[in-house]
């Protein structure tokens, strides 16, 4: 995960975007009853980070890209209701990164990701503007 963090928030950082959270940052995604999720990684763009900076603890609505890294314990189901909440509340784009397999799985709906690997570019999209890696950079020592 700090790979993945530290490649963005270079990134973001140095063009001024927006902001990279780490730590499971929580983000109201739906009300009554509240859902409040905490990706591993999220960006925010200035424009939402804006329209949000003084609603804290939490921040409503989605991250514009949030990022799961699975760990052993993850369950596929719960992962993916995760995906599925962040889409629907707004994000434009969810990647779920597989250390053990060295793979992202890109979401631009909860059905059919796309699944990168080794050289494979990993692209920002309209998320994320002008970012682009291989999978193979996320996992590198």
């Amino acid at each position: 995960m700090a790979r993945i963090s530290n490649l963005l928030s270079n990134f973001v950082g140095s063009r001024r975007l927006g902001v990279v959270y780490t730590g499971d940052t929580g983000f109201v995604l739906a009300r009554q009853p509240d859902t409040v999720r905490g990706p591993d990684v999220a960006f925010l763009s200035n424009e939402r980070e804006r329209e949000t900076k003084d609603a804290r603890p939490y921040i409503p609505g989605a991250p514009d890209l949030a990022i799961e890294v699975i760990s052993p314990g993850d369950r596929t189901r719960e992962v993916l209701g995760k995906v599925s909440d962040y889409l629907a509340a707004g994000s434009r784009l969810v990647w779920v990164v597989t250390p053990v397999r060295e793979e992202v799985s890109v979401f631009r709906s909860p059905f059919a990701p796309l699944i990168l690997a080794g050289p494979d570019l990993l692209d920002g999209e309209d998320a994320l503007p002008g970012f682009s890696v291989t999978v193979a950079e996320i996992f590198e020592i």
